[in-house]
């Protein structure tokens, strides 16, 4: 039973990653999840691959309100309240674990040291690139300043540094954004490989669907930007009801999360 772990930093090609897997034959998602799971949004018209327990879960772990990636978390507490949420981390991996499944979600770089001890066989695939491009690319989703942007995409690998120190004894794959984005089919094949998949050329097709031109990647984001302004009552009500799935309660927290995804999606639909 081989748990795929996806870890890498925001905006550094982990979705395309775990789509790939997950078209190839890796469950990453919920078992028997609706359709719409991957998640699209303006931000990643491709989908976000990302399971909702996991994310809920690390959520919760990390203390996040939903509005971007920043400073502000409360980075020493988190392996406190990590061991903390041991029963709920049991029974997440429980109802979620499968015969060759495994997931993704940017902030599980500073989780899944309290995930290891509980699920089977893992494997890490780490995905890295130039904090130069996450910044610009936080810039333009979240608003992050460049100077934050780096200091926090620099955390996140020192983490993933250390995270591969500390566990050498687990099988690791290492990939590029520009692999990735640049030469899909390689990527895919070194999946496959690293996997021990034997997906048909349909799946093979549909990993290769995922990555996209920069040119096609920003017209379906604008596209999708435009659709979630022109119904704007029905999207902010989905918008809070996830919060509130997610766990987040707190108005302030829920208002901050709205006005920022409103200011996103218009700096995206223009």
């Amino acid at each position: 039973m081989p748990t795929y772990i996806v870890l890498g930093m925001h905006r550094s090609g982990t979705s395309a990653v775990a789509g790939m897997l997950d078209r190839l034959g890796v469950r990453m998602g919920p078992k028997n999840a609706r359709p719409d799971w991957i998640g699209r949004h303006w931000s990643n018209p491709m989908g976000h691959f990302e399971n909702p327990d996991i994310v809920w879960l690390n959520g919760r772990i990390l203390e996040y309100d939903g509005t971007g990636v920043h400073e502000t978390l409360p980075w020493d507490r988190i392996p406190e309240r990590a061991r903390a949420m041991t029963t709920e981390i049991e029974r997440v991996v429980h109802s979620t674990e499968g015969e060759v499944w495994g997931w993704k979600d940017p902030w599980s770089v500073f989780t899944v040291e309290a995930f290891l001890p509980r699920v089977h066989d893992p494997r890490f695939i780490f995905v890295v690139r130039n904090p130069d491009q996450v910044a610009l690319s936080l810039f333009r989703r979240d608003g992050t300043g460049a100077e934050e942007s780096k200091r926090v995409t620099a955390r996140f690998a020192q983490e993933l540094a250390a995270i591969g120190a500390r566990h050498p004894e687990v099988p690791r794959l290492d990939l590029r954004f520009e692999d990735v984005t640049e030469r899909p089919a390689d990527t895919i094949d070194r999946l496959v490989a690293f996997a021990h998949l034997a997906p048909t050329d349909e799946q093979r097709h549909a990993a290769l669907g995922l990555v996209v031109d920069e040119a096609t990647m920003h017209a379906m984001g604008r596209s999708l930007a435009r659709r979630e302004l022109a119904t704007y009552p029905k999207w902010l009500g989905w918008l809070v009801a996830r919060d509130l799935r997610l766990g987040r309660r707190d108005p302030g927290a829920l208002w901050r999360n709205a006005s920022h995804e409103l200011v996103g999606t218009f700096r995206a639909a223009v």
